[in-house]
């Protein structure tokens, strides 16, 4: 198939999006497939119009002269007024489809989607509508909550007017502040105290922002209620276990008690009775030490902590080189952790199986060390 694999844009996730519309390319043509690269907003100036797909292509020379516009993206949007670079229109209409490979504002948000339909103009992922919808994270909480969807308790505010009290908002700290229509966790905040509130709604990134209580308890219970091991258990079933076996420590308490009575010289038949009680005194302290066992078995809470990325990475469903790769992350982005799997660290991340994802250990760095 003719395909072209469009990336770049003007987004804040700029660069994140050339990484991933290489890796694409070059996976589509190792397919055996005509890809080429195309920056939807820089486009192409010279194009070979008897042959725009060749057999021969060199990726990563189209990946370095999209690069090379980097720096100059923010004067060309002062400058021009059509958002569709030289020859990006004429180039998807010629191919059998279009890969987006863009990520951030004018490319996931429904734009680019909603022009394409219009034009006739074959692309791959979701429509214009639903684009639009999952971009803005107001939007996609507030049709949670109509649908009776669980989901954190929040809300979006511009950043002109953002309220500077979170309290006035029936929240407490720690927070998070995002961006409502990012992507790629740029502009994601965990806030813990009044300071780096003010820091975080301040940052450039958010123009409007989604505030929302952290998702510590609901990530607890999730844990408990699908009983993974060697994961998180609920406050509850902890405090079930200590008491069970503070009762049974109780009883090995009073047996022993009984066993010295029976040892002061009593009669026969109270020794007897009280031999009896030493047998049940034996099987409560076995049942002490099995509740004891059982406590030490049960699945572990993992410490959460803050981890930042070192460079740009790779995000994978599972702890392995050959598990699916969800996706790339730029340099600095802040992740929450929950442990590690050998060489492979636990990650939030929402596309990743019940909303968890692997990274490579190496490749980030612990806030705070």
């Amino acid at each position: 198939m003719k395909i072209v694999v469009l990336a770049g844009g003007t987004s804040t996730e700029r660069t994140v999006s050339i990484t991933s519309g290489t890796g694409i390319c070059k996976a589509l043509r190792q397919k055996g497939h005509q890809a080429i690269l195309v920056d939807i907003f820089c486009g192409i100036e010279n194009v070979d119009r008897e042959n725009p797909f060749p057999s021969e292509y060199d990726v990563d020379a189209a990946s370095e002269y999209m690069s090379a516009f980097n720096d100059r993206i923010e004067q060309m949007k002062k400058e021009r007024r059509s958002f569709f670079g030289p020859n990006v229109l004429k180039l998807c209409e010629a191919a059998d489809i279009v890969f987006l490979g863009l990520h951030g504002a004018n490319g996931e948000d429904g734009k680019v989607q909603a022009t394409f339909d219009l034009m006739g103009i074959k692309y791959t992922g979701t429509g214009y509508l639903s684009s639009a919808l999952a971009m803005d994270k107001g939007l996609t909480k507030k049709i949670f909550l109509m649908d009776q969807v669980p989901t954190p308790k929040g809300v979006s505010m511009l950043k002109e007017n953002c309220t500077r009290n979170i309290h006035d908002l029936g929240m407490e700290f720690p927070v998070v502040v995002k961006t409502c229509c990012g992507g790629s966790s740029v502009g994601v905040y965990i806030v813990n105290d009044q300071k780096e509130y003010e820091q975080a709604v301040g940052s450039d990134a958010n123009l409007k922002t989604m505030l929302e209580t952290t998702l510590t308890g609901a990530i607890k219970q999730w844990y408990t209620s699908s009983g993974i091991a060697n994961l998180k258990k609920s406050d509850a079933d902890t405090q079930t276990t200590e008491a069970d076996t503070q009762q049974a420590d109780d009883a090995s308490q009073s047996g022993d008690q009984q066993t010295t009575d029976a040892n002061a010289g009593q009669t026969t038949d109270q020794q007897t009775t009280d031999a009896n009680a030493g047998q049940t005194t034996d099987q409560q302290t076995t049942d002490t030490n099995a509740a004891n066992q059982q406590t030490a078995e049960q699945p572990q809470a993992p410490a959460e902590y803050q981890v930042v990325t070192k460079d740009v990475v790779k995000v994978r469903d599972g702890a392995s080189t050959d598990a699916k790769e969800l996706g790339l992350l730029k340099e600095q982005v802040t992740l929450t952790a929950y442990g590690t799997e050998g060489d492979w660290t636990i990650v939030s991340y929402s596309a990743g199986t019940n909303g968890r994802a692997y990274i490579k250990t190496e490749n980030l760095q612990t806030v705070g060390q």
